[in-house]
């Protein structure tokens, strides 16, 4: 099989070219460029995947850089192209180590997310367990205040049963 140097690829000439200028954008853009055509025409043995791996390595793209070695190494694998095998083996693991820790990193912060989450849950559930007592506290307290408001309703009937009562006496009194 022929890898891209051994074929006319004009995008990998021109990434290859932007990368001995020094241009690591532009090289990135035609060597995934390149890759993309090579995927899109099935040449497996694609030296631009490689590349554009390195490239998202250097830039600290690692999702992508990490799906673009494993992508070249499976169309390697498919027909067995050592030089192919050979450069994804020597750039694999740097790759993979990256995404390995950006992946260790992820589950700290999903951990690290769900412990605060339990944590507000829990304080929520506290809060919620102390308003419920301060509220049964206050129907309580409100409760003995419409008793003793009854009670002292009914009082006031009676004062006034009993003023009644008296200014009847008083107005006899002074009648006589």
């Amino acid at each position: 099989p022929l890898h891209n140097e051994e074929r006319y690829d004009p995008y990998y000439w021109i990434a290859k070219s932007y990368l001995a200028e020094g241009n690591i954008d532009l090289a990135l853009q035609y060597y995934a460029t390149s890759a993309y055509y090579d995927v899109l025409s099935c040449f497996t043995a694609s030296r631009s995947l490689v590349q554009t791996a390195r490239l998202l390595l250097q830039k600290n793209d690692i999702d992508h850089a990490y799906n673009y070695i494993t992508h070249a190494y499976e169309g390697a694998s498919q027909i067995d192209a050592r030089t192919s095998l050979e450069e994804v083996a020597q750039f694999m693991p740097d790759i993979t180590e990256a995404y390995e820790s950006l992946e260790k990193r992820r589950y700290a912060q999903l951990f690290t997310v769900l412990m605060l989450t339990s944590l507000l849950l829990v304080f929520t559930i506290v809060v919620l367990a102390f308003t419920r007592r301060i509220h049964n506290r206050l129907t309580k307290a409100n409760r003995h205040i419409n008793d003793i408001n009854s009670s002292l309703q009914e009082g006031v009937v009676k004062l006034k049963e009993a003023n009644d009562i008296k200014e009847s006496y008083l107005g006899r009194y002074l009648s006589m």
